[in-house]
C-alpha cells in the first residue's frame, strides 16, 4: 500500500519521463506494453493507466493508486510511450 509520501511522488506531473508509458484499459480490462498483455480487470475498462517500466517491473497506476505489479517477461524497448489517439475536430 502507497503511503502519502510516495503518492505525491507519483503524481501525474512526474509521469512524463522516459520510463512511463501511458495506456488506455480496454473494453475487458487489458492493457498491453511492449507485447506483454496484463490484466487490470474489466471494472476499469476505459481508464487511462500509467505503466511505469523500472527494470524488471510493470507497475500499473489509475490516478494516483498503484492498480498492480508484476514482472516483465521481456527486456525488450519500450517504443509506443504515448498510445492515446487524439480526436480531431472538423
Amino acid at each position: 500500500m502507497l503511503t502519502q509520501a510516495s503518492e505525491s511522488k507519483t503524481s501525474r506531473e512526474d509521469r512524463s519521463g522516459d520510463d512511463w508509458v501511458s495506456q488506455r484499459v480496454t473494453t475487458n480490462g487489458v492493457v498491453s506494453v511492449a507485447w506483454q498483455q496484463v490484466c487490470l480487470g474489466a471494472h476499469h475498462a476505459g481508464a487511462r493507466c500509467d505503466v511505469h517500466v523500472d527494470g524488471q517491473l510493470l507497475r500499473f497506476f489509475i490516478g494516483n493508486e498503484l492498480v498492480k505489479t508484476v514482472a516483465r517477461t521481456s527486456g525488450g524497448e519500450v517504443r509506443n510511450k504515448r498510445a492515446f489517439r487524439t480526436r480531431e475536430k472538423p
